[in-house]
């Protein structure tokens, strides 16, 4: 094929008849138009559109005529070629050019419009059932009326809502009636043309916010060498300083740093320049531009290309002239017919002077020669241009400003578009100019100085003289061009004395003078534009939310402007009765949607509370902002060129307009299909589809940071929802990534619920595939399966042959071929539309053969991706290109590889590979300066370019600017801009690109310094300086200054949180990884505040899968276990973290400096707090991950076992929970149900998909939706079964069917789609005959049959029986009789055999039988004979059907059995027989282990073998286990009856060298604290050492800086108690019914009391003060003896005259010690408070009384569960929900004398006096913990259900904040603190003058005892769990405390 000069237009013969619209014939450099900004809407139905050109006409002829219509109407191109970009969680965005090319016409919309008319938000509490049905009725019988226009009617008064009884979908409610509705509809309120993008208004985007600050730089060089130089050392650095603390980046583009010759060889250095200006007014924050000038023009260059007329006329005149440079501008410029119009282009100098760019030594002397010839050629040149130029305007051929373009300099040039074309110039530009004085008199001296600061030519003498030419231009712009452009304060005129050799403030004072100066002007006026414009923007921004700040409750029509009080919206009607009109499919989700919103509204408190702060809203706004118009401006950018799909975007707009699909849509195709763009361009057309009062929230995943990650995206989704339709947010929950999956399906629901149809939502999410796996987003259980009316989901995803997320999608909607749109591969046709298109945009043609060429090539490639990269290489031909040297790609890594080995050799290998491998090598994409800063820190690049000149400023080096603007230019296609963490970042347009880059750049060694040096950037806290040697220039640089920008370690620096850690993990320094990042409290506590604390714990989580480190593990461990902590209150994690760190510090470096930070910020708080000393609180380890307090029982499991259904049972009702194992997400809880009406559920079974939750009742069956909680259907049996009460339920495995068994039937219920919902409607039944009950059922594995089990009443006996059932065919096909009389208890699948259903089933009497359902046989017999559990006995099972095993036994029996189920070697493989009852057991996933949990709390691991080796044994629990479950990844569940629910790691378990271990067998402390089991303690008044008392010894610990330390052992033997004397002289302790007396003051020796050596049997003893008092308890005889430890001697004994219990201790003295009181502790236990018996003995008499809690004129119960002394006389004892006074002495109590009649009545004061809860439910309310101030005037109660009131001076207050039983309390001597402990396993500190906690620690144990020491500097404590018991110490400190705790506040 011959090349032709025939130049081929994309208009040619072949385009003219392709059926699309005309192309735009714009230039690279302008921006394309969309459609609604040229005000042009392409018809979507009518006559076809038109047909470009005439087929007779010529390709030029036709681009001629095309031209010139297009500038009259300039259409939107659209063409789908950039799906799916890079793996990576990095940021994503194409490029956008600056220029406008033609007007915009837009009319701006308001939010929410739906017409004039205004819209009405309908009240949907206001409904009664009678209202819901005749509107589901009306709406379903009656079609939605076209609007007519209604006359204003007026409103009537609107009178107060009563309430009514009102049911909706089956709920009872009490709520609001309204009797009168207005007549007139409500709107919205009016939102600002700003934020119309929260609706998805693609129109009049405003630009994007950027965090760049970056100046283009503009000077002549030689001369301002100096200043530019003295800029960088001090100006620059000042400015960083400054734009860091506005959060903004600071950079300075100067391209005159660095240009060498050979960056001259293609001319493109002046047009990179212009091109970087733009850039510059495109990103910057405030400057953009600053010129400095001088005395000096500039360089002025040849143009690089004249337009083909021009040129042509030029060349007719030198040839009139006979000019000999006509030879020089045939040879140096050629004409190129595929640009247009034509020009004529200057060649590269090496294409005719070979050497000029030859960097071979050898022949340095040949490009020196060459370069000496284009010098004199370009003179030559562009003298004889300039000549022709001159004649041709003396003629009138051509204009002066023609002209003027041949003699401009490169200066003037920046500064026409950098100021003079700068509309905001006044606020973005500066003008420095410097004036010498006396100059001139220096121009006859023979210098080079001079020449380099002012134009000088010699005269005809041979004189030196000012060029006339050059300072005419300079003055013009000087003097009239810029004073007429910028205001005067934008120039700063400096005159400056000259001096020989030129500026030099190093000899010169007046120069050193005038250069500080200018250096301090600069920074000045910079900063001053800086703030000017961040102000600027921020107060845009507060206005618009200002002008917003109206939020409406969801439900009660509530409107709340910020300070004014909320008043209620009119209601009207004109949009139906509930205010969305007469849509069917609203009215149908009205049901589901009002739980939601009723959900919402319990979360919402106050509206005026709700709404944030100003400032929050601000900043999130802005972030939201930024995040949204990032996304539209790229969804604009990818409709800039779209051809073809018409077929498919009319499937999308028949979904969105008339589908009634619940599920969303996927678009799916193969990888570079288009399906971004297609995105795209969808996302355009909504809006036209939809109306104007559509919402579209649009994300392109990937692309920016909070579209990466599941947890921001989904955040952002939400935060838009709610601003477009006025709903207030809830924080907490946008706060908890566990609950933002569920809170996007609220608001998807409220939104259907309150607006439908009328308002649409269009949630668009392209290339799912990019969404990072964190947080299981590829699981897409987040996804809303069942999207409501009004709302539409449209999705795009890669499909590939193993991509398993177009799996999972299949598999959530099978067979729905609706649901799904494939992008096929592109026809012919399309193909030509595209090589029109792009070629137009691109403004190039091609000749014929070109043509040709393309064309074949792009038929047999057609991917889109290919085609884009294709067109990009053919757009660069020329037209006298020759063919043989044109090569397209056939693959997309062919191409990329091609052109990244084109750029290596251009720009040399070292840097190209250096500069692109940072861009794929960085996280989320790589900033302007942070490149700039990474190449400028590697010193191999900065050797390989330092080739030909040394660094221009002594001291400092970086990477010359012009180099990477170079390389951006070629490659600006494929290398985007996208968003991370509010920064401009550059990554690849296309994931396939950074597949090829990651394997050519960044692997081996070359990756570690990559990502060793991006750390070294992003730690940046001091400047980087280091010796460099530059061996090119052999030059030796000392401690060099990189001169990067500084990264402070702050919250507002999230940029620096997220890619530190990232980097240091792929350097693989994990040494910096914990000093710097993971070990660091100031790293996690940013991190924290910046996102939040679940963020830290999955990036934690993400690091750990890649690399193990045990100190950070051990720090994960604890967060993680903690998170209920630090959710709460972020402020206590020093404290959390100190307290649960201390052990482990001696031996783990990184953890003792994270130990120290945390003690150093927590001494240094200004407010009171508690800094852990002693004590170890309990971490997750490796053992156990996750805790969760509350659930009764899991009462169903999903088939793969990761779904739970956990039980909350309360007093009067029961709610469910589903659990997801995998993530630890908490779902929705479903409805609750009323026990005494509905009863619990039967039977709960999760669907196969785990998509749905059946609850089986008595009378019907419940569905809900896992996702959202919310309920999808109700049916109950049908009239013919009538009364037949349920017994179970089969789910089939696709949820299509439900099978009910009744007492005598099963029933076959068939679920039926219609509309938007679903319903199950009875399509079979069987009669069972005489059966008394129906045990089991399953589906078989052909799903048309079910099997099932039944109890059925024979003639003598009651037997068991197997029934295989065929629905469909309405038989019963088997039965098989059970031997013996027997129950069914539990029935499992066996794989089936010859297609035979096998099924294993076990009865009560212990046989376990294998039965062939299709033969009806039995096929195995096994058991267990002499088990016989009996007909009531609870056998419980476990089937492992990888192993065939099944693992059985009896709860409440010792002995369990593992059976193989084999069919041919079945058998017993063992029996266990425990020490305790049997309470649960379980197989693990693989069948390897048995799992088995006893009635103490106990958990067993057995290895599954014939002779079973036990493998651990856990104390999981405190009380009896419930349920044990083991997922597929060994992690296993358990539930105890102390209603807590644990997970353990299987493989932890198993292994005994896990992470506490191994840090206890090394750690003496750990070891003490860890095993032993302490029973007592006591702390020294200086409190420098405490004692601990255990079952094995009494042990000192020594107070070291800020924490005890092991100090010695005293002695060994069971010690019950220990107590030290008020001066700390002696120490008693209780040791093995024997009391101690150790000499404590002295050397801890024994002290001896004769009147003590015959006191034996010793029961109790407590001191106060100097007295010590005991009670022995020997043969039923009880004695009391008061002994003075200062004396040693007895003062007084007597023997009390009745029996003791054994259980009774000492515990107070009253009235001088004449009184002793007694407790007995009766039926404790964890969760339930003990009662106490309270007696008083007299120590004269020994007589005993027994405190009775009834009088004979009140009625009060006979319980008491706590107590304290009342002043120094009687006893406060806490009864049932109120406290009574007992003075000891005598039998009866009082009530409190109190004139308000309510002191100390508890249970009133935290429910009220009219409390809906009844005397059954108070007398409930027990009292756990009483105490008083020592004047008896304060006082607080503590309840078990963690309520606290404060009494004093007869006024009470609540303190809240426990969630569990009160167990014990301490107030400070002048009652003014408070310190309290819980069963919910907190420790907390309270101001009581101010009734507020101020500081929480959860220990994670049951703390049974809480105190002040001696001198109040100190907490102990003492808690429990299980069998393990601890002491903890925290010292009070902050600067309050020493005051001796607050009085006020």
């Amino acid at each position: 094929m011959a090349n032709s000069n025939k130049s081929r237009t994309k208009g040619s013969n072949k385009m003219a008849c392709s059926n699309t619209f005309p192309f735009a014939p714009i230039q690279k450099d302008f921006q394309l138009p969309s459609i609604a900004s040229v005000g042009f809407d392409p018809p979507s139905e009518g006559p076809g559109p038109e047909v470009l050109g005439n087929p007779a006409e010529s390709p030029r002829t036709f681009r001629s005529r095309h031209s010139q219509k297009i500038a009259g109407n300039k259409i939107n191109q659209e063409f789908s070629h950039s799906p799916d970009r890079s793996p990576d969680i990095s940021q994503r965005s194409s490029p956008s050019h600056s220029f406008n090319y033609g007007s915009n016409r837009s009319t701006p919309q308001r939010l929410l419009p739906i017409s004039k008319t205004p819209h009405t938000i309908t009240n949907i509490m206001n409904l009664n059932s009678e209202d819901v049905r005749s509107e589901i009725n009306h709406a379903s019988e009656n079609p939605k009326p076209a609007l007519k226009p209604k006359k204003k009617k007026q409103h009537k008064t609107f009178v107060t809502p009563r309430r009514t009884s009102v049911t909706l979908g089956g709920i009872s409610k009490k709520v609001p009636n309204v009797e009168e509705i207005p007549k007139q509809k409500q709107v919205l309120p009016k939102i600002s043309p700003y934020e119309q993008l929260i609706v998805g208004n693609l129109d009049n985007l405003p630009p994007q916010r950027s965090s760049l600050v970056r100046i283009f730089l503009s000077s002549t060089f030689s001369d301002f060498k100096t200043e530019r130089n003295a800029l960088v050392k001090y100006a620059y650095p000042e400015m960083k300083q400054f734009c860091t603390d506005l959060c903004l980046d600071f950079q300075v583009v100067d391209l005159r740093w660095g240009i060498s010759e050979e960056a001259t060889n293609d001319h493109s250095v002046e047009k990179l320049c212009l091109l970087e200006v733009e850039q510059c007014k495109r990103l910057s924050r405030g400057t953009n531009f600053v010129a400095l000038m001088g005395d000096r023009y500039g360089f002025r260059p040849i143009p690089p290309e004249i337009d083909a007329t021009e040129f042509e006329l030029l060349r007719r005149i030198a040839d009139d002239l006979k000019l000999e440079g006509r030879v020089t501008m045939d040879t140096w410029y050629k004409r190129d017919d595929n640009a247009d119009p034509p020009i004529y282009l200057l060649q590269n100098i090496d294409s005719r002077l070979p050497h000029f760019r030859d960097s071979d030594p050898a022949n340095s002397e040949l490009r020196l020669a060459d370069s000496v010839k284009w010098n004199t050629i370009s003179t030559y040149l562009t003298a004889t241009l300039r000549q022709c130029v001159n004649e041709a305007e003396k003629r009138k051929l051509v204009s002066p400003e023609r002209v003027h373009e041949y003699y401009y300099s490169v200066t003037e040039q920046e500064i026409t578009e950098g100021i003079l074309k700068s509309p905001d110039r006044n606020t973005t530009c500066l003008v420095f100019i410097r004036s010498f004085t006396g100059i001139e008199n220096d121009l006859n001296i023979p210098d080079t100085d001079t020449k380099r600061y002012i134009d000088i030519t010699k005269d005809p003498s041979g004189s030196q003289v000012i060029d006339p030419e050059c300072k005419k231009l300079r003055e013009q712009i000087r003097q009239e061009v810029l004073p007429k452009k910028l205001q005067s304060s934008n120039i700063k005129e400096f005159k400056v004395p000259w001096k020989p050799k030129g500026i030099n403030p190093v000899e010169y004072t007046e120069h050193e003078a005038y250069i500080k100066k200018l250096s301090n002007s600069f920074c000045a006026e910079l900063k001053k534009q800086i703030q000017a414009r961040s102000d600027k923007e921020n107060h845009d921004i507060m206005k618009e939310c200002n002008s917003a700040n109206i939020l409406y409750n969801p439900v009660m029509n509530v409107k709340i402007k910020k300070g004014k009080k909320p008043e209620v919206q009119r209601k009207g009607k004109g949009q139906g009765m509930f205010g969305f009109g007469n849509d069917p499919r609203m009215a149908a989700d009205l049901m589901k949607g009002q739980m939601a919103v009723s959900q919402m509204i319990k979360s919402l408190e106050v509206a005026e509370e709700a709404t944030p702060c100003d400032d929050v809203v601000n900043q999130s706004r802005i972030r939201l902002n930024t995040e949204i118009l990032h996304h539209l401006h790229l969804c604009l950018d990818k409709c800039r060129v779209f051809c073809g799909r018409q077929k498919e975007v009319s499937l999308v707009e028949q979904f969105v307009k008339h589908s009634h699909h619940r599920q969303p849509l996927v678009v799916y195709g193969s990888s570079g299909s288009g399906k971004t763009a297609f995105c795209a361009v969808v996302t355009k057309k909504i809006r036209m589809w939809l109306g104007d009062h559509s919402v579209v929230v649009a994300r392109f995943l990937g692309t920016s940071a909070r579209s990466s990650t599941l947890a921001p995206l989904l955040s952002s989704i939400c935060q838009q929802i709610c601003i477009a339709y006025k709903i207030i947010p809830d924080k907490r929950k946008l706060a908890n990534r566990r609950k933002l999956a569920k809170y996007l399906q609220e608001l998807l629901l409220h939104v259907s619920l309150m607006f439908g149809s009328s308002l649409p939502l269009v949630v668009i999410l392209d290339s799912l595939d990019q969404l990072s796996p964190v947080d299981s987003s590829h699981e897409l259980s987040w996804l809303p399966v069942d999207v409501p009316s009004g709302v539409h989901i449209i999705l795009s995803v890669k499909e590939e042959a193993d991509h398993l997320m177009m799996n999972k999608l299949r598999a959530v909607f099978p067979d729905k071929k609706s649901c799904f749109i494939e992008l096929a591969q592109l026809s012919e046709n399309v193909i030509l539309e595209y090589i029109g298109a792009y070629s137009s945009a691109q403004s190039r043609n091609f000749t014929d053969s070109q043509y040709e060429y393309l064309v074949e090539h792009l038929s047999k490639y057609p991917q889109p991706l290919l085609m884009k990269i294709s067109m990009d290489e053919a757009c660069c031909w020329n037209s006298y290109t020759e063919l043989d040297h044109l090569k397209l790609p056939s693959c997309v890594r062919e191409a990329v590889v091609a052109l990244f080995e084109r750029y290596e050799k251009r720009f040399g290998k070292i840097f190209i590979e250096a500069a692109l491998g940072y861009i794929t090598a960085s996280k989320g994409g790589i900033g302007y300066i942070e490149l700039e800063d990474a190449l400028s820190c590697s010193d191999h690049v900065l050797s390989d370019v330092y080739e030909y000149h040394n660094p221009p400023l002594d001291g400092v080096i970086r990477i010359p600017p012009l180099l990477w603007a170079r390389a951006k230019f070629g490659l600006q296609d494929y290398i985007v801009e996208r968003l991370a963490q509010g920064k401009t970042t550059l990554s690849w347009y296309h994931w396939q690109f950074f597949d090829v880059a990651m394997k050519r750049y960044v692997s081996g060694d070359v990756r570690t310094r990559l990502h060793s040096v991006l750390a070294e950037v992003y730690d940046a806290l001091q400047p980087v300086r280091r010796t460099i040697r530059l061996e090119k220039r052999k030059l030796t640089i000392l401690d060099a200054d990189r001169q990067i920008a500084l990264q402070q370690l702050t919250s507002e620096n999230v940029r620096k949180l997220i890619v530190l850690p990232y980097h240091l993990l792929c350097a693989g320094d994990t040494a910096r990884l914990r000093a710097l990042c993971w070990c660091n409290l100031k790293f996690i506590t940013c991190y924290i505040k910046a996102f939040s604390f679940s963020d830290l714990l999955a990036a934690m989580s993400e690091m750990l899968t890649d690399r193990s480190d045990v100190d950070i593990e051990i720090i994960y461990y604890t967060l993680r276990f903690s998170s209920i902590a630090f959710d709460n209150d972020s402020e206590m994690l020093p404290v959390q973290l100190l307290g649960s760190l201390l052990k482990f510090a001696s031996t783990h470096q990184s953890i003792q400096t994270l130990c120290q930070q945390c003690s150093d910020v927590i001494v240094s708080r200004s407010k009171v707090t508690m800094l852990p000393t002693l004590g170890s609180i309990p971490i997750s380890s490796k053992m156990m991950k996750w805790y969760h307090n509350g659930p009764n029982d899991i009462i169903a499991i999903s088939k793969d076992r990761t779904r739970l259904l956990l039980l909350y049972k309360g007093e009067t009702k029961v709610m469910y929970q589903l659990l997801n194992v995998d993530t630890l997400e908490l779902g929705h809880f479903l409805q609750s149900t009323n026990l005494l009406e509905d009863g619990s559920a039967i039977r709960c079974l999760i669907s196969t998909d785990n998509q749905k939750i059946f609850l089986l009742y008595s009378e019907y069956v419940q569905v809900y939706s896992t996702g959202s909680g919310q309920r999808l259907a109700r049916f109950s049996v049908d009239a013919n079964l009538k009364g037949l009460l349920n017994h179970e339920m089969a789910i089939s495995p696709d949820s299509q069917h439900v099978v009910l068994a009744g007492k005598e039937r099963l029933a076959l219920f068939e679920m039926v789609e219609s509309q938007d919902t679903i319903s199950y409607k009875l399509r079979a039944a069987m009669n069972l005959g005489s059966t008394l009950a129906t045990t089991n059922i399953i589906f078989s594995h052909d799903p048309n049959r079910t099997i099932s089990t039944h109890t059925i009443l024979g003639k003598k006996s009651t037997f068991g029986s197997i029934v295989l059932w065929n629905f469909w065919e309405k038989q019963l096909k088997t039965k098989v009789g059970l031997p013996s009389p027997v129950v069914p208890q539990f029935l499992y699948h066996l794989q089936p055999l010859a297609s035979h259903d096998l099924v294993i089933c076990g009865c009560s009497n212990g046989h376990i039988s294998v039965v062939d359902m299709d033969l009806g046989q039995l096929v195995v017999e096994v058991g267990d004979p002499l088990l016989m559990p009996g007909p009531q006995a609870k056998i419980l099972s476990s089937f492992s059907s990888t192993s065939g095993l099944l693992l059985a036994g009896v709860r409440g029996q010792t002995s369990v059995q593992l059976w193989n189920m084999d069919l041919t070697t079945s058998k017993q493989v063992m029996t266990l027989n425990l020490a305790r009852d049997l309470a649960a057991l379980c197989l693990t996933g693989d069948g390897k282990s048995v799992i088995i949990g006893d009635s103490t709390g106990n958990v067993f691991l057995y290895s599954a073998t014939e002779s079973p080796t036990l493998i651990r044994t856990l104390k999981a629990h405190d009380e009896s286990i419930t349920v044990i479950n083991c997922d597929d990844l060994d992690q296993v569940v358990t539930v105890g009856a102390d209603h807590t629910l644990k997970l353990w790691d299987l493989e932890s378990v198993e292994d005994e060298t896990s992470i506490v271990n191994v840090v206890q067998e090394s750690t003496t402390n750990a070891v003490l604290l860890e095993n032993e089991v302490v029973t007592c303690c006591c702390v020294t008044k200086d409190g420098h050492h405490i004692i601990t008392g255990s079952k094995l010894k009494v042990v000192v610990w020594k107070r070291i800086n800020l924490s005890y330390s092991f100090h010695e052992s005293l002695l060994d033997g069971y010690i019950s108690k220990l107590a030290l004397s008020d001066g700390d002289s002696v120490l008693a302790v209780l040791a093995n019914q024997s009391l101690l007396l150790l000499d404590w003051a002295s050397n801890g020796g024994k002290v001896e009391v004769d009147d003590l050596k015959n006191v034996n049997q010793v029961h109790d003893f407590f001191i106060r003060r100097n007295c010590l008092m005991l009670m022995t308890l020997d043969n039923g005889k009880s004695s009391i003896f008061k002994l003075d430890l200062d004396a040693r001697s007895l003062t007084e004994q007597c023997v009390i005259d009745a029996m003791i219990p054994s259980q009774c201790s000492l515990v107070d003295a009253l009235q001088g010690g004449k009184f002793l009181v007694l407790q007995t502790v009766v039926g404790e236990k964890v969760h339930i408070p003990a009662e106490h018996h309270v007696l008083s003995v007299r120590t004269d008499t020994g007589h005993m009384t027994s405190c009775l809690s009834e009088a004979p004129n009140m009625k009060l119960t006979k319980s008491v569960f706590s107590f304290c002394a009342s002043g120094k006389s009687s006893l406060y004892l806490g009864c049932h929900g109120d406290v009574v006074v007992w003075q000891p002495g005598n039998q009866y109590c009082e009530v409190p004398d109190s004139p308000t009649k309510q002191w100390l009545k508890h249970f009133q004061c935290v429910y009220g006096l009219n409390s809906d809860r009844s005397a059954e439910t108070s007398h409930k309310i027990r009292i756990t913990s009483v105490v008083s101030s020592a004047d008896g005037k304060v006082m607080v109660t503590g309840a078990e259900d963690g309520s606290l009131v404060l009494w004093n001076d007869e006024k009470s207050s609540i303190l809240r904040g426990h969630s569990g039983m009160i167990t014990s309390m301490a107030l400070c001597k002048n009652a003014t603190c408070l310190v309290t402990g819980s069963r919910d396993l907190t420790i907390r500190l309270w101001n009581l003058a101010i009734s507020r906690r101020i500081c929480v620690v959860h220990v994670h144990m049951n703390v049974d005892h809480v105190n002040f020491c001696q001198d109040e500097s100190m907490i102990l404590a003492m808690a429990s769990d299980g069998d393990v018991s601890k002491v903890f110490a925290f010292d009070i400190v902050g600067e309050k405390a020493e005051s001796r705790f607050f009085v006020t506040e």
